[in-house]
């Protein structure tokens, strides 16, 4: 059975890897954490905003906190980002082989399993297209984790939420840190992380740019004035009622007037 081949560095640190699960028990806790020099607490909170969103945080723009969650609330947003990815996840996606002329589709391959039937345990082939590109359209990064045996056969492509990935680069090459639900990481070369980028890059040319944070100002106002909207008619002062006086009022009266109502609505 074919599959995907590691290239010769990842080959290399599978074989390290393999090592590394083949010492005692002693061995392996006594060993060095792997270390990752580029990702320090400045550069983080310079150019990172999924740190902040671990714990719940985001840009601020127009008095609101905005984040891919918050923004989807928008109804432009999401009818955007639905819509677009709807439309993605019904394309199928196919194996090409490249020849001297024109590619020669490759139905029957192992790979097309992966990318039109089921790529893992917990979604089909269309719902792993959709999350991609909800991913790229909301945070501008999608990753993936190309899972292989120790012959380099693949037999699983898990999705990653893009809060779970950092990458950095480490010995000239390009690496991607997951973390997985229970707290746990695990470091893998770019030859086995798919990557979906969206449009640009940012300055260390590791991902592409957030379409949020990019218009968070433009979402945060949508934000505010729903909300502002809502407090309105909460308060009860958005009606279809009007008063009227038959006889004139003077400005003392109509700034009475104008506190009564307002301490109306704030009772």
């Amino acid at each position: 059975m074919s599959g995907y081949r590691l290239s010769a560095q990842a080959a290399a640190q599978q074989q390290s890897w393999d090592a590394a699960r083949a010492m005692p028990p002693s061995a392996v806790q006594a060993a060095p954490a792997i270390s990752n020099s580029t990702v320090d607490s400045a550069s983080v909170l310079a150019g990172s905003g999924e740190f902040f969103e671990w714990f719940g945080g985001g840009g601020r723009a127009a008095g609101v906190n905005v984040t891919p969650e918050t923004a989807m609330r928008v109804t432009a947003v999401w009818r955007c980002v639905t819509l677009i990815a709807g439309r993605l996840m019904t394309a199928p996606l196919c194996v090409y082989e490249r020849t001297g002329g024109a590619p020669i589709k490759l139905p029957d391959h192992d790979l097309v399993r992966f990318l039109q039937i089921q790529p893992n345990e917990d979604m089909s082939g269309c719902e792993h297209v959709e999350l991609q590109t909800m991913a790229m359209l909301l945070r501008g990064n999608g990753y993936s984790l190309i899972r292989q045996a120790r012959n380099g056969v693949i037999y699983s492509v898990d999705y990653y939420h893009p809060v779970q990935v950092m990458p950095y680069r480490s010995g000239g090459s390009i690496w991607y840190r997951f973390t997985n639900l229970d707290g746990s990481t695990e470091d893998h070369h770019s030859s086995e992380v798919l990557h979906f980028k969206g449009p640009g890059l940012t300055w260390d040319g590791l991902k592409a740019l957030s379409p949020v944070q990019h218009h968070a100002q433009a979402i945060g106002i949508g934000i505010a004035s729903r909300e502002y909207t809502a407090r309105q008619f909460e308060s009860g002062l958005m009606t279809n009622d009007y008063f009227s006086f038959e006889e004139e009022v003077s400005r003392e009266q109509r700034a009475a007037f104008k506190e009564y109502l307002r301490r109306r609505a704030a009772a």
